[in-house]
């Protein structure tokens, strides 16, 4: 019986060490950053249905993920959906309405569709943030291709 014991308690030890190896999970079923991750990865190989989808999941996984919905936008971006781009750029922005990024993206979609004035109060707004609320973003000619 000493010895199942020891058995098992070292199978139990590796259980657990593998799972802390793995970043603390057992299985590959994810949290919203695991399908965040694999969201952005897909949309810089240009596979932008998978990176819809990864993204897509992030977000019915933790509807408050600010990021998942900015990203989920930029993938709309790229394709051209801008109406869609706009939409979750908006959710970005009642999730974290203080970041200017959320604003200057919103501009990107503006300038895309030719609204000028709206792009030119958008980016007024997005430099009316503090920079301590600005992050490192992809450069406007990277998220579009052109400007």
């Amino acid at each position: 019986m000493a010895r199942f014991r020891f058995s098992l308690a070292a199978v139990v030890l590796i259980l657990l060490a593998v799972a802390v190896l793995a970043g603390g999970r057992l299985s590959p079923e994810k949290n919203a950053k695991y399908y965040f991750d694999q969201g952005t990865e897909h949309m810089h190989r240009g596979r932008y249905q998978a990176a819809l989808r990864d993204l897509t999941r992030a977000i019915e996984l933790d509807p408050n993920y600010d990021k998942a919905y900015r990203q989920r936008g930029n993938v709309y971006f790229r394709m051209g959906d801008y109406d869609r781009a706009l939409a979750d750029y908006n959710r970005a922005r009642r999730v974290t309405p203080g970041l200017g990024r959320n604003y200057y993206l919103r501009a990107l979609v503006y300038l895309k569709l030719g609204k000028l004035e709206e792009a030119l109060t958008e980016l007024n707004l997005a430099i009316a943030w503090p920079a301590k609320r600005w992050t490192v973003t992809p450069m406007p000619w990277r998220l579009s291709g052109t400007l």
